[in-house]
């Protein structure tokens, strides 16, 4: 693969069999990093994550990012950083592969949540406290390891 680095994750995805691209952002406060709550009733009702979702058709990464946050939290991203892995899960909407990338948001974090009813900030302390799937404690793991560096 010859390709910019994000050409070069969609042809592995492609390549993969992936039928859905999805990405979160990773929001931080030095090393306190945001999490949403999904509702109850949803797919993985109850467990925390990263604001995100899918990319649209013609959508860059970067305006899903932008868009994502926008429409999950009321915040607006200042600046779309470092690229922190993917993970793969499977739904009744077929295979995903969803992209982590930190950004930065301007202002204060004063959130307005319209597609989660909950959200916390977890540290390498608390994290333990928050229900979380293996690949979001994985995305969580890399940020803290590059913070610490």
């Amino acid at each position: 693969m010859s390709g910019t680095p994000l050409e070069n994750l969609l042809l592995q995805a492609k390549i993969d069999n992936i039928t859905r691209i999805a990405i979160s952002a990773v929001i931080a406060r030095g090393s306190r990093v945001l999490l949403v709550k999904r509702k109850g009733d949803d797919f993985l009702g109850g467990i925390y994550e990263f604001p995100g979702g899918e990319v649209e058709k013609k959508e860059s990464i970067h305006d899903a990012l932008r868009r994502e946050v926008k429409e999950e939290t009321g915040l607006r991203v200042s600046a779309v950083k470092n690229y922190l892995g993917s993970f793969d899960y499977e739904s009744e909407k077929g295979r995903t592969r969803v992209f982590n990338y930190l950004v930065e948001v301007t202002g204060p974090i004063e959130l307005k949540l319209s597609e989660h009813d909950a959200y916390a900030w977890a540290t390498k302390k608390n994290e333990a406290n928050i229900s979380l799937t293996k690949p979001i404690l994985d995305i969580l793991n890399e940020y803290w390891s590059r913070c610490s560096e």
